[in-house]
């Protein structure tokens, strides 16, 4: 079992690949991570297209996501259709960070062709991974280690995978959740994948986000160890990293990662913090426009000053609804059916944007406008 990056492999790695900026990248076509991999719905055609309009951004890196089920019933295939997205995305020039496991949403995943979205829903059809059902039974993590040991196992020598993401928001926590436990079992699971993932020798790092900074706490803050609000008014990341969670992620990546949906004020806070750590930073998910200097023009400048791998959230708007707001009830939407200030996404299925102004800003930071 290979052993955690040393602060001198970390910088190795991150002299290779220079600057990351991108996304988080779910396809138009697809309502959640199931319907992105499903022999049935897998388009490449679609894929190719809208990795195209990453590469016209300068972005170099997509962050992806994946689901149990894949390898529970349909192993090779999915390994298959894998192989075919990275030969997409590496002919664009983007690098893949994959997440296996994420903590929001539905909890009930279901295999087999996904509903309908629920139209203005943010994120109406997404599902949990690995899904309630197993993730509140520790006899059944077993069956999950296969999926996590063999797909890095695959492409552990793959550099077009750049890194693996093994839990996105680990502890996330919603109205009527499934499980009254849920953070005690995502703090299990996500231990025990850390083990399970370095025994399959990737030569690529692995990170969990250590600390998550939503949108919705622009005064308020919340206590890692209570899901209700609390007043908090000095270092957020010094409070969030007190969490299981969070010590667990620091000690055990390869490279630090976090999500930021805060103002522009806080920030220095967490680069901060975590620059402590002597090893590479991303902020994995970013980008709310709901939230005051929540932007392309401000934010990006700030993670390429402090060399910040960034992933935005959302690409082409889709099935996913990411450009509803998760905070509120449908929004009044305009003449063309979308709401005045989008939430995630960049431009629309035809390639027109949100904001040309948000393009031009973009490529200007990413050097693409030259």
């Amino acid at each position: 079992m290979r052993e955690r990056f040393t602060i001198e492999q970390a910088a190795a790695w991150e002299k290779k690949y220079g600057w990351l900026v991108g996304c988080n990248f779910v396809p138009s076509y697809a309502v959640n991570q199931l319907d992105t991999w499903a022999k049935e719905t897998f388009d490449e055609e679609v894929i190719d297209r809208e990795l195209q309009i990453a590469e016209d951004l300068g972005f170099n890196t997509a962050r992806i996501f994946f689901h149990y089920f894949h390898v529970k019933y349909d192993k090779q295939g999915f390994f298959d259709r894998v192989k075919r997205y990275l030969d997409i995305a590496g002919k664009h020039g983007v690098y893949s960070m994959p997440v296996f496991y994420t903590g929001g949403f539905n909890s009930y995943p279901v295999w087999g062709p996904q509903p309908e979205p629920v139209f203005g829903i943010h994120n109406s059809r997404w599902v949990q991974s690995p899904g309630a059902e197993y993730l509140g039974d520790p006899a059944r993590y077993p069956e999950l280690d296969e999926y996590v040991h063999d797909t890095i196992y695959t492409f552990r020598n793959d550099d077009r995978v750049c890194c693996w993401d093994l839990f996105n928001e680990p502890t996330c926590i919603r109205p009527n959740e499934a499980l009254k436990d849920k953070r005690e079992k995502a703090l299990m699971l996500a231990e025990r994948t850390f083990r399970i993932a370095r025994e399959a020798d990737p030569s690529q790092p692995l990170t969990v986000d250590c600390v998550f900074r939503g949108c919705g706490h622009s005064v308020q803050k919340v206590d890692p160890a209570n899901p209700d609000p609390v007043e908090f008014n000095g270092d957020e990341f010094e409070m969030l990293k007190q969490s299981p969670i969070a010590k667990l992620a620091l000690a055990e990546s390869d490279v630090n990662s976090f999500h930021y949906y805060g103002a522009l004020d806080h920030l220095p806070d967490y680069i901060k913090g975590l620059q402590a750590y002597q090893r590479p930073i991303m902020c994995t998910e970013w980008m709310a426009r709901v939230v005051p200097e929540q932007n392309f023009m401000l934010m990006l400048p700030e993670f390429k000053k402090f060399n910040i791998h960034s992933y935005s959230f959302g690409l082409v708007a889709g099935r996913t609804n990411f450009l509803h707001c998760a905070l509120f009830p449908p929004e009044k939407l305009n003449a063309k059916g979308e709401p005045d200030v989008w939430y995630h996404d960049i431009v629309r299925q035809d390639g027109t944007p949100f904001s040309y102004a948000e393009v031009s800003a973009i490529k200007r930071i990413t050097g693409k406008d030259k």
